[in-house]
């Protein structure tokens, strides 16, 4: 008894993640949502935090809505890589000719998500004349820190020597993130060696869009309370959590691609990030940015919580504004 009445207060409090339209109080509707729930808990989530429970029905919300066609040419589940996590979806607007790319890395605090998270984005892209690229990569454990950003840089290898096949041009690639996936983007756009050893150079990559990155400064992070979930991502060792630092990568000399960084208002009570993280994130990686010499422009949207960020990207409804400013500064790529 307790337990449904517990459950019944999370659907409640959880309702905009969770439903693409608003709870109708139907008795077949409000049964499969505690299913979900229950087979979350029979699947070992004692172990599991609110917040990662919230993002896989996230997930399950994401792979429902996108199961429907979004763009004229569909080509799903292209491998890049042997590993069953390195695959990613192509979605091409008809008759697509030398038309620029834009390379999506989900979130989902590097251990869970998929590359069907993308809301509608392919649609909205595709609308515009882009080719909308979604990339899956390994998570946790095996995708323990180098692996993930290792396969980011895999999957823009094999979209520079094969996305012209789709109409696609090679030479006007976007690599865009949101959260964990914002992280591991500002990795593969700073830190040579990633897209080096995939046979690349930074120079594959035209600009940088990153949507609440959750982490500009891994050693720092790892001293407050996000300690637990840095090390068990990227290890004790502080050279290791060096490299996975965006902002220790930033070099004065080479190749830097255009940094386009937003932040929302931060997350709901549930997360165990703060309100002010995005903010200080996105600040500290775009000063250390300008300071070398890179172009980075900030783009706050604190009336917006994280999800909402991210789902207001490459909406056509998007009264926020998050799209169009970043939509603006790319218009000649």
């Amino acid at each position: 008894m307790l337990t449904s009445m517990l459950l019944i207060f999370i659907l409640l409090i959880a309702q905009p993640a969770m439903a693409q339209k608003p709870f109708t109080g139907d008795r077949e509707e409000l049964q499969n949502r505690f299913l979900r729930f229950r087979q979350m808990r029979n699947e070992g989530s004692k172990n599991v935090s609110m917040f990662e429970r919230l993002q896989k029905l996230r997930e399950f919300r994401s792979k429902k809505q996108n199961s429907a066609p979004q763009a004229p040419g569909m080509h799903l589940d292209i491998a890049y890589g042997n590993h069953e996590r390195q695959k990613l979806d192509i979605y091409a607007p008809e008759n697509a000719s030398g038309v620029p790319v834009l390379v999506y890395i989900h979130g989902g605090a590097w251990k869970i998500g998929n590359k069907k998270m993308v809301d509608n984005k392919p649609k909205f892209f595709t609308s515009r004349n882009w080719i909308f690229v979604s990339a899956n990569y390994r998570l946790l454990p095996d995708g323990k820190h180098p692996a993930n950003v290792q396969d980011v840089a895999s999957a823009l290898a094999w979209v520079h020597d094969n996305i012209g096949k789709y109409g696609g041009s090679a030479d006007r690639i976007i690599l865009c993130g949101f959260s964990a996936g914002a992280h591991l983007t500002a990795l593969a756009g700073l830190d040579s060696t990633y897209l080096i050893n995939a046979g690349k150079s930074l120079a594959v990559i035209k600009a940088v869009i990153l949507l609440d990155n959750p982490v500009a400064d891994v050693i720092e992070e790892a001293k407050g309370s996000s300690h637990d979930r840095m090390i068990e991502t990227f290890g004790p060792d502080q050279e290791m959590q060096r490299s996975a630092s965006p902002v220790s990568q930033i070099s004065a000399t080479g190749v830097k691609p255009l940094f386009i960084i937003a932040y929302s208002g931060g997350m709901a009570a549930y997360s165990p990030m703060s309100d002010k993280d995005f903010k200080l994130q996105a600040t500290m990686l775009a000063t250390a940015l300008e300071k070398a010499g890179a172009k980075a422009h900030l783009f706050p949207h604190e009336s917006l919580n994280h999800t909402e960020l991210n789902r207001n990207f490459g909406s056509s409804a998007d009264e926020a504004g998050v799209t169009a400013p970043i939509l603006l500064l790319l218009k000649n790529f």
